[in-house]
């Protein structure tokens, strides 16, 4: 006979779905878990009685975790595949000769990877503003080159 103490992940996967449903649809905690006994036949065994409150409340906690970390995970795909993308046309923009689109290209990936913004440093370098000089190849020699970065500090 199967041990009806714990509900084991299959009910809970289950429970959690039903959860997230009813959450959605703007139940109130209480109303949820009477709403999986009448309906779905959900309940606590141990008990007989709906589950409580900070039970469907933990079921709520882990389903607003994981869609967090799918939103993530859609993120990081979604950055991943623009960068491939701004890649492809900055590499193309070079092989035109095309300085301003290829100048544009590098500036939108470098907003894209968030290195636009200077690292910050220790609290009391007061450091301001970053820059970076960019000297271009002349035609057919291909490549980038740092050629100046400097850190603007304020008068003290």
């Amino acid at each position: 006979m199967p041990n009806r103490n714990r509900a084991d992940a299959t009910q809970i996967e289950l429970r959690r779905a039903l959860v997230s449903e009813y959450r959605l649809a703007g139940l109130s905690l209480r109303d949820i878990a009477q709403k999986l006994m009448d309906d779905h036949d959900i309940y606590n065994f141990n008990t007989g009685k709906p589950f409580s409150a900070p039970t469907i409340m933990k079921d709520d906690e882990a389903n607003k975790e994981l869609y967090r970390q799918r939103a993530l995970v859609a993120v990081e795909e979604l950055r991943a595949q623009q960068l491939a993308e701004i890649q492809w046309l900055r590499r193309r923009a070079k092989q035109l000769d095309d300085l301003s689109e290829a100048r544009l290209l590098v500036a939108l990936e470098m907003q894209l990877m968030g290195t636009t913004k200077p690292a910050a440093g220790p609290a009391d370098a007061n450091v301001h503003d970053v820059r970076i000089t960019l000297a271009l190849p002349e035609k057919g020699t291909g490549g980038w080159e740092v050629v100046e970065q400097a850190q603007i500090e304020a008068e003290t």
